[in-house]
């Protein structure tokens, strides 16, 4: 089997929890580019991929250049195709360059192998903005099966409430299980913002929550001087060792990670810091990806400009739910 996502440190994750279940050897994990570029590296376009790679941007590279050389690639390859493929996170991926490459690597090709996709269509498609709709609607129409998942598994009724009410998503998904409320705390200027994360953080230790089960999220990466704030604090960026042990009590530090590179992820505690537009079309997406990363508790540190919209949406799930209940809101 081929389990493919897109970003690197889920891709890690996987592979941790997989060798805890004892399928190494039977299941190779990775990132979909990182697969392109080892199809190629041991293919005769190697050196002509490595020529045309040092000429172009990041967009060429990712967009067009890794799927159509790894679809050549796969092709001249004397390795047989893997029998499945697994795509998490699709929406990512979904590109008609893309499938057609990864049509090269199963057996039968995407038109009559054994595939699975996994994607969020509506609420995660515009954080990278990858996925086009012709190709989605190709797909579904070459899957033997479409299953819609409607049951919220991860998050608790606060927190897919919350979630609602800032991200605004086309498609609701109900939580099943009562929690504690989500926290939100206003800023006004970036470094009352830190200020901010630093009191969360320092009641949380208080709390006895282990570091491990804590994760930070950024809606951009944060720039050189809010790193050193934060390493100040204790937080260090989240790397691929990291991964197997969220959600544990084995990390001794905080960990930070912008929110596009959490994708995929979740942990107990997720203090989303520096929320600054709940309107466009990217920042609604990246909120709620960050929202929805919590399981049980969830931390929200927005600008002060924010709060109004919060409020206005606020009021207006309350009214939905209650058209729905056909009573008050709960």
């Amino acid at each position: 089997m081929l389990l493919l996502c897109y970003n690197r440190l889920l891709a890690a994750h996987i592979r941790a929890q997989l060798d805890e279940e004892q399928y190494q050897g039977s299941v190779t994990v990775s990132t979909v580019h990182a697969h392109f570029r080892r199809v190629i590296e041991e293919s005769s376009l190697a050196e002509e991929f490595r020529e045309r790679s040092a000429a172009s941007n990041d967009a060429e590279l990712f967009g067009e250049l890794y799927p159509e050389f790894a679809a050549v690639a796969a092709m001249e390859s004397a390795a047989r195709p893997f029998d499945s493929l697994v795509v998490d996170e699709a929406q990512d991926v979904l590109t008609e360059l893309n499938i057609e490459a990864l049509s090269e690597m199963v057996r039968g090709g995407v038109a009559d192998g054994r595939w699975r996709f996994f994607l969020d269509a509506n609420n995660q498609a515009c954080v990278y903005g990858h996925m086009t709709g012709e190709v989605l609607k190709q797909v579904r129409e070459l899957a033997s099966r479409n299953l819609l998942l409607t049951l919220n598994c991860r998050n608790t009724v606060p927190i897919s409430l919350q979630t609602n009410v800032l991200a605004d998503p086309d498609q609701r998904a109900a939580g099943r299980v009562d929690g504690v409320p989500v926290e939100f705390t206003a800023y006004e200027t970036r470094a009352q913002c830190l200020s901010k994360l630093g009191q969360v953080i320092k009641a949380l230790r208080g709390a006895g929550m282990a570091p491990g089960r804590i994760s930070i999220l950024f809606p951009r990466s944060p720039n050189e001087e809010d790193e050193q704030r934060l390493a100040k604090m204790g937080a260090r960026r989240l790397s691929r060792e990291d991964v197997a042990g969220l959600g544990t009590d084995r990390l001794q530090d905080h960990t930070w990670a912008p929110v596009s590179g959490f994708k995929g992820l979740e942990n107990d505690v997720i203090v989303l810091v520096g929320v600054d537009d709940l309107e466009s079309d990217w920042s609604r997406a990246i909120t709620y990806v960050g929202m929805s990363r919590a399981r049980t508790q969830l931390y929200v540190i927005y600008h002060v400009d924010c709060e109004p919209v919060r409020e206005r949406r606020l009021q207006e799930e309350l009214q939905r739910r209650m058209e729905i209940d056909g009573g008050a809101p709960k």
